[in-house]
């Protein structure tokens, strides 16, 4: 017996299985690689943001996860129905899963928003992207009769419409107190908030189609407690903004945080230097004695050109978070952001003859500014479509 070729022929055999162990591996790697980009999905006309977009802030996050989640994410609660009005397909809605938010599923979440791009848009376009507020959906805020929708339409603005996952996620301290203190002012991770991945995944979605949407041409909007959100959202990502434009609700200041200043925002409530500015939001955020700020502590944040981040706040004379918006303008002041703010006539609404979207934009010199009447209303270079829209829109608090 030959041992030498025996033993020859083990060694070519053994190769050989290791070089077919690699050529599938690579098989392997490669049908995952094509499952995860692939820009369809179970329901029809939607959009699977590409998981390269997850990967710039989430370096966790891996191919296989996603594709393995979404295989499972018809049983999770919520998803993109909440961005898709009953009868409406799905074009303009993206949709993704994100196996690390398990607030209210140990499988995840599916997270959708809505695009809604107008003929009149040019390209590239600026973009409002909007937060709802407490109760409210994307598929309210985006509706197609919707009154934020056709004002946009007007002015050839692109609108975003987020979509909670039952609620804004703010950050907490470790008491459980949604709100941040002096030893942790800027909470702006994934770990301080699952919708740090969200809103990220959503910049980074319309920054990579630069032919369509401008990349310094991005603001946060938001209502109610959805302006609460935006106004953590704007320091937390103000890298990629231009701008923001907030309604209905601003900041809650606590503790050793409120100051003389702070009280002087505020004249007609029972604000203590030292103690507590007096205002008090829905779900009692920002009141635990640990607290200083709500959402977050602000700060200098710098836009997508390196200005300062500019800050336009509307609020309704009746409105009783008209103060929250007083307090953030005061606080921004302070520190010598740009802030604009504007009082109008009404409660905790946006008003059917309030233009918030040419407001928002003509503060932010998108356009011309022009001189107000009465209930703020432009009275000159407003588009007569912009102003038939409004006359005809119902006031709603449910953005």
């Amino acid at each position: 017996v030959n041992f030498n070729q025996i033993l020859s022929t083990h060694i070519r055999l053994a190769m050989a299985f290791y070089v077919l162990l690699v050529l599938a591996a690579w098989v392997g790697a490669a049908g995952i690689f094509a499952r995860t980009s692939l820009k369809t999905s179970r329901w029809p006309n939607s959009t699977i943001l590409e998981l390269p977009n997850l990967l710039k802030r989430e370096g966790q996050m891996t191919w296989e996860a996603l594709s393995e989640n979404d295989e499972v994410a018809g049983g999770i609660d919520g998803g993109i129905e909440d961005c898709i009005e009953e009868g409406e397909d799905a074009e303009g809605v993206y949709s993704y899963v994100d196996p690390r938010d398990r607030r209210y599923s140990s499988n995840g979440a599916v997270r959708c928003f809505k695009v809604v791009i107008p003929p009149s848009a040019p390209q590239p376009a600026p973009v409002v992207l909007f937060f709802h507020g407490l109760f409210g959906s994307a598929k309210i805020s985006c509706s197609r009769d919707g009154h934020l929708p056709r004002l946009a339409a007007a002015y050839g603005i692109v609108l975003v419409c987020a979509e909670a996952n039952v609620h804004w996620a703010f950050p907490e301290l470790s008491t459980g107190c949604r709100c941040t203190d002096a030893s942790q002012p800027a909470k702006c991770s994934a770990e301080d908030s699952p919708d740090h991945t969200y809103v990220g995944a959503i910049l980074d979605t319309l920054r990579d189609k630069p032919h369509m949407f401008d990349r310094k041409g991005f603001y946060l909007a938001g209502f109610s407690r959805g302006a609460m959100f935006a106004s953590w959202a704007s320091l937390c990502f103000g890298y990629d903004l231009r701008g923001v434009g907030l309604v209905a609700s601003g900041m809650k200041v606590h503790g050793e945080a409120v100051t003389s200043k702070t009280c002087e925002a505020v004249p007609d409530l029972n604000c203590l230097v030292g103690v507590d500015d007096g205002i008090h939001t829905p779900l009692k955020d920002g009141e635990c004695d640990s607290c200083q700020w709500f959402p977050i502590q602000p700060f200098q944040a710098r836009d997508v050109t390196g200005n300062l981040l500019r800050y336009c706040l509307y609020a309704g004379n009746s409105d009783d978070l008209r103060h929250s918006v007083a307090v953030m303008a005061q606080e921004l002041g302070a520190l010598g952001m740009p802030t604009h703010m504007e009082i109008f006539d009404g409660g905790h609404e946006i008003p059917a003859d309030y233009d918030f979207i040419g407001k928002l934009a003509r503060c932010h010199g998108l356009l011309p500014q022009t001189p107000t009447s009465g209930n703020g209303t432009e009275q000159a270079k407003v588009p007569e479509v912009a102003v038939e829209l409004v006359e005809d829109a119902a006031a709603t608090s449910d953005f």
